[in-house]
């Protein structure tokens, strides 16, 4: 039942939209993005995002965004706790914007179609010489200067965001700061509530926080563990001693009877 009531109202308002979008266009942009022009594919994927939002009624309470220097281009670096992490970042931005997901993601046809028709790509992390090869083409996008990019460095979603942030894989920092691009850490929480049939809230909160960006003067004489380890270290602070607490006061003001924290 917890399933039905959550799915109920997104059953008959979003998902006949996003089977439409399926198969009248994103399908199509898809399999050849080249061919339609960037900024549409994106406002369109973008706009779809928000309906998503107010279907599934989502409350995104992001802080940082003033700090950002959204006339470069940059490389967005967070913590994975579920499979919206990455829909919650195309809701966010109106600039162009491209993910970098495992290659486990080809499994779900929405995401990853949608994934294709902005230029994101899939890494196997088995496949060392796909990896590299993945990572050349990520390299050419960043110093095309068409699109921002986002790269979740744990390789895995945590899904208890009470758990600490798993050790972020260094070799993820290598193409934004060979591209010496700015690397922009964000944290971020409330997302692995979102496909949760139960408990059914009323609404479901994600915070988001955006960090200070590290420019190619803040890492040039830095290694790539280097830089993981204090993006790493950043996210899990913010996390422990900001979002999560006003994450819990924000649920206990919305959800007094159903929600408490574990």
């Amino acid at each position: 039942m917890g399933l039905i009531r959550r799915y109920a109202k997104p059953l008959f308002t979003i998902v006949p939209q996003i089977m439409w979008a399926y198969l009248a266009w994103l399908k199509r942009y898809s399999m050849n993005p080249s061919k339609y022009p960037l900024q549409k594919r994106y406002k369109k994927i973008h706009r779809l995002v928000k309906k998503l939002e107010k279907s599934l009624n989502i409350d995104m309470i992001v802080e940082g965004l003033e700090q950002l220097p959204l006339d470069q281009n940059l490389c967005f670096i967070g913590n994975h706790l579920g499979d919206y992490d990455g829909i919650a970042l195309l809701g966010i931005f109106e600039q162009p914007l491209a993910l970098i997901g495992k290659i486990e993601i080809l499994k779900y046809p929405l995401i990853s179609t949608a994934l294709k028709a902005l230029g994101g790509d899939f890494i196997d992390r088995n496949d060392l010489k796909q990896s590299l090869k993945v990572m050349r083409k990520v390299y050419d996008s960043m110093t095309s200067k068409k699109k921002n990019w986002a790269i979740f460095p744990e390789g895995t979603r945590r899904k208890d965001d009470r758990r600490l942030v798993e050790e972020f894989h260094h070799g993820t920092f290598r193409t934004p700061m060979k591209a010496k691009i700015a690397i922009c850490p964000f944290a971020i929480i409330g997302t692995n509530r979102v496909f949760k049939g139960s408990p059914n809230y009323k609404r479901y909160p994600i915070h988001i926080k955006f960090l200070k960006p590290l420019t190619y003067q803040d890492y040039a004489d830095k290694t790539t563990e280097q830089v993981a380890g204090y993006c790493q270290k950043m996210i899990q602070k913010t996390i422990s001693f900001d979002l999560r607490i006003k994450d819990h006061n924000y649920m206990l003001a919305k959800e007094p009877k159903k929600y408490k924290l574990l």
